[in-house]
């Protein structure tokens, strides 16, 4: 299990997990109140889909700014962006998308498998001695 040399990446791949989740509830909750407006003929319930489409394009940039720094210990790739690089073939997706499955096993077991070299990593740091 590899850890992290710094505090401040492990800060940043927490960051980037919350949004990417937060990007995903936003997006889902924004497309069920649209539909579910525009059955009932209910434009606040519309309006307030739009407002969270709104704000999961906001989350999506802020997301592209953090996810940037999230690098992977060992291999040095940005593990929750997406730089056209080739996935191992053991990396697993959720709901289609890599990144929400670090994501998901960082906000929930403070540890994930990278994507790109399949090793495990727990956000730790590294004892220095």
């Amino acid at each position: 299990m590899h850890r992290f040399s710094s505090r401040r990446s492990i800060i940043r791949i927490r960051i980037t997990a919350v949004l990417i989740s937060l990007k995903w509830f936003c997006t889902t909750a924004a497309i069920i109140c649209m539909v579910w407006g525009l059955i009932a003929d209910d434009n606040p319930t519309v309006l307030a889909g739009l407002a969270l489409l709104l704000t999961a394009m906001v989350l999506v940039i802020a997301q592209w700014w953090y996810a940037a720094g999230t690098r992977c210990p060992l291999c040095l790739t940005p593990v929750m962006a997406s730089n056209g690089c080739s996935r191992n073939r053991k990396a697993r997706k959720f709901l289609g998308s890599y990144r929400l499955q670090v994501a998901l096993a960082v906000l929930f077991t403070s540890r994930f498998r990278c994507p790109y070299c399949a090793e495990p990593s727990i956000l730790l740091m590294r004892n220095r001695g």
